[in-house]
């Protein structure tokens, strides 16, 4: 998986994928998680590198992620995670999320498709992989 002994994110990036890439495709079923910032799978606005990680055409199942200056991501800043084009390599997406803050995040979204503010709206906006929705209050 992601568990790595590289000191940092981007040094473990192409184990990361490599070994993501051995994992039979399509996915089943992906489920993720939203924030209150509109990220999903530590992939939040303003992070580096964004755009790269939200290509739905993109070539690698994984990223370094680094998260300096997003409030949510707290200390932990170097992250790996899959990219949208590994996630649209499924049968079917799951968003779970509780709260009203983030449902008016993602009905924000839902408005103003620019992944750049809001990375999720990469996701719900893109057509080849159905995203079902799961909201608590």
């Amino acid at each position: 998986g992601m568990k790595s002994e590289h000191k940092r994110a981007k040094d473990a990036q192409q184990q990361c994928s490599d070994r993501y890439e051995q994992i039979p495709t399509p996915y089943d079923v992906v489920m993720l998680g939203m924030g209150p910032d509109g990220h999903f799978a530590s992939l939040f606005p303003d992070s580096d590198p964004i755009q790269q990680a939200l290509d739905s055409h993109g070539g690698k199942s994984c990223i370094a992620i680094n998260a300096t200056g997003c409030k949510i991501a707290g200390e932990y800043t170097e992250r790996i995670s899959m990219t949208l084009s590994a996630f649209l390599n499924s049968r079917h997406i799951i968003l779970l999320f509780t709260g009203e803050e983030k449902l008016a995040i993602f009905e924000k979204a839902k408005q103003i498709n620019d992944s750049s503010q809001l990375p999720i709206c990469a996701l719900i906006h893109q057509n080849k992989v159905p995203v079902d929705l799961f909201w608590a209050p």
